[in-house]
This record gives structure tokens, C-alpha cells and sequence, in this order.
């Protein structure tokens, strides 16, 4: 048997994200609400946003969620710009 290809925990959850279905997002929002998120926390949180916009979620959970990955953030890293 082949063992899986490990992949950083930023790369697995934006591949996840992407092409999401709403349950699939409740499943990810818990992921993300219970996981150390060590980096990449703009790409993860523009992905989200991505993926919000596209499935009507309502901009509150939105927030909530980008804040939740947010605070993960060192406080020393400026803020990327990510086109949406």
C-alpha cells in the first residue's frame, strides 16, 4: 500500500475550499475554527472569501470565519494584497 502524499495543512485546505458545496464548507468552517493555522493565512482567507461569494453565504459567517483565521496571524506579518 502507497502512503499518502503529506501536503501542508495551507495547500490541503485551499484545494479543499475550492469547488466546496455549502455542507462541505461547515465541514471546513469547523476545521478552521479548531486547527493552528501555522501560515498562508491570506491565501486561506482570500480562498474563503472566494468560495463565500460564490455559494451566497451570508457575510457574517464570512467575516467570522476570515477574523477566526485572522487572529491565527503573527502580528509582525503585513497583511498581503489578494485580488479577489
Amino acid at each position: 500500500m502507497t502512503e499518502p502524499k503529506l501536503r501542508p495543512f495551507h495547500e490541503t485546505i485551499v484545494d479543499a475550499m475550492k469547488g466546496a458545496t455549502l455542507f462541505q464548507l461547515e465541514i471546513i468552517i469547523v476545521l478552521l475554527e479548531t486547527t493552528v493555522i501555522p501560515k498562508n493565512h491570506d491565501q486561506i482567507v482570500t480562498t474563503w472569501r472566494e468560495q463565500c461569494l460564490m455559494l451566497e453565504v451570508s457575510f457574517n459567517l464570512e467575516e467570522k470565519i476570515a477574523r477566526i483565521i485572522l487572529a491565527q496571524k503573527p502580528k509582525d506579518t503585513p497583511p498581503k494584497l489578494l485580488c479577489l
